[in-house]
């Protein structure tokens, strides 16, 4: 049947099987109707629908009714959870009734004067799970965004997935990108920096950008097989402050620049 018949029988909105579908808690077939892909729902999922309806006006989380579905060797440890936070919600509830029964609300003039007859009764209640566990694209991007970097992404054309380089790999790629250089270039700009100062582990590590395609090398000088433009400058500086801040894979140097004062910034090879 059709989601406006599955809507019909079930007593749901439309929107709202979309939802659930969209949660994985159902998989309606689609059939394919002059171009167009229409979802057919069957009495097995009709009858799906009417018990997640029943289990969401229990107060059950989405995730936990996908989670008694896909899972049902942890049916007693969801319930029991769902229980125990029940609880929490009733003795919640209960302090609410006692603030709203005390309160003066003939008194009260604006939010100001009733968060202040409410304040001792405050301390005893928790916020709502919506407002502590978040889930908006965008703000989790940010978020992400604020995170150390560790590794940054090279995306070369007529490749599939992007290149991951460290902030070893990435200084030696910065300093070989401007020209061409001979391994013994590359070990001093590493030993004078203070990136690598071991012989065999800078060989290690050019040896390994070359498996991944960003060096290329020949008689024994090596070429950037990627530009600037491949990765963000951005994602350059995040890398950079990593491993300034003491991540123990990386040798950090400094340049020292005393403009009236000692102060040390981070060297990026820019």
């Amino acid at each position: 049947m059709t989601i406006k018949e599955a809507a019909a029988k079930t007593g749901l909105t439309e929107k709202t099987i979309r939802y659930y579908e969209s949660a994985g808690l159902i998989f309606p077939s689609m059939q394919n109707k002059n171009g167009r892909k229409f979802r057919s729902y069957s009495t097995v999922e009709i009858e799906k629908l009417k018990q997640i309806s029943i289990l969401r006006k229990m107060n059950f989380s989405v995730e936990e009714i996908k989670n008694l579905y896909q899972n049902p060797e942890q049916f007693q440890r969801i319930c029991e959870d769902y229980r125990k936070r029940m609880e929490e919600q009733r003795v919640n509830l209960e302090h609410i009734c006692t603030l709203s029964n005390d309160i003066s609300w003939d008194e009260i003039k604006g939010p100001k004067e009733l968060c202040r007859q409410a304040e001792r009764y405050a301390k005893k209640l928790s916020l709502p799970d919506e407002d502590c566990a978040l889930k908006f694209k965008k703000l989790d991007i940010e978020e992400e965004n604020r995170k150390p970097l560790k590794y940054i992404h090279v995306w070369k054309k007529k490749r599939l997935l992007p290149i991951r380089l460290n902030y070893v790999e990435t200084a030696i790629l910065l300093y070989v990108i401007s020209e061409k250089r001979s391994f013994t270039d590359i070990c001093h700009f590493c030993m004078k920096n203070g990136i690598v100062t071991d012989l065999n582990r800078i060989k290690k590590i050019v040896n390994r950008m070359r498996r991944k395609g960003v060096l290329t090398e020949k008689s024994n000088v090596f070429r950037a097989l990627v530009g600037k433009n491949e990765f963000t400058t951005r994602d350059v500086e995040r890398l950079v402050q990593t491993a300034a801040t003491g991540s123990p894979d990386f040798i950090f140097v400094y340049n020292w620049n005393p403009p009236g004062g000692v102060s040390s910034m981070p060297y990026t090879g820019l």
